[in-house]
């Protein structure tokens, strides 16, 4: 088998600072735009990144500038398109659909990289995409569902 890799704490850790960042989000957005709400959240990530550049930091190389500014733009789109939806439902039924980022890195890592994922990693995806699914599908039934009369 494989070794645990440390970098999983790191995806750990940016999965956990994304809910907080979905939770804060959604309670502010009453107030604030998504687009300041994503501000905030970018700029707070930059500050919290600039703590490893003494120990991480290499120049961008000529090549890949147009790349890494393509990165930052996506980036700050997704962001602020993921702030107001989420501003707009709830998490329970957004969350299912997020999973799909799973498909793209695997679609976008064979075509740009030809990266084929091993089975226990395409074994995974497809369990947590089926229990997303799964989630989504009961949100919309329990939507639909008319409210019981109190029990007395």
């Amino acid at each position: 088998g494989t070794a645990f890799d440390p970098a999983a704490l790191a995806v750990i850790a940016g999965a956990f600072i994304l809910s907080v960042h979905v939770l804060i989000g959604r309670r502010i957005s009453r107030e604030e735009s998504s687009a300041t709400i994503s501000f905030y959240y970018a700029l707070g990530s930059s500050l919290l990144a600039a703590c490893a550049l003494p120990f991480e930091w290499r120049p961008i190389e000529g090549a890949d500038i147009g790349l890494v500014a393509l990165l930052g733009l996506a980036n700050g789109v997704g962001l602020i398109l993921l702030t107001e939806a989420f501003r707009r439902a709830q998490a329970a039924v957004l969350a299912p659909i997020d999973y799909l980022h799973l498909v793209y890195a695997v679609g976008f890592g064979f075509l740009f990289w030809n990266e084929v994922p091993e089975w226990p990693v395409l074994g995974g995806a497809l369990i947590v995409v089926a229990a997303g699914l799964a989630n989504l599908r009961l949100e919309l039934i329990a939507a639909r569902a008319p409210i019981p009369p109190p029990v007395l």
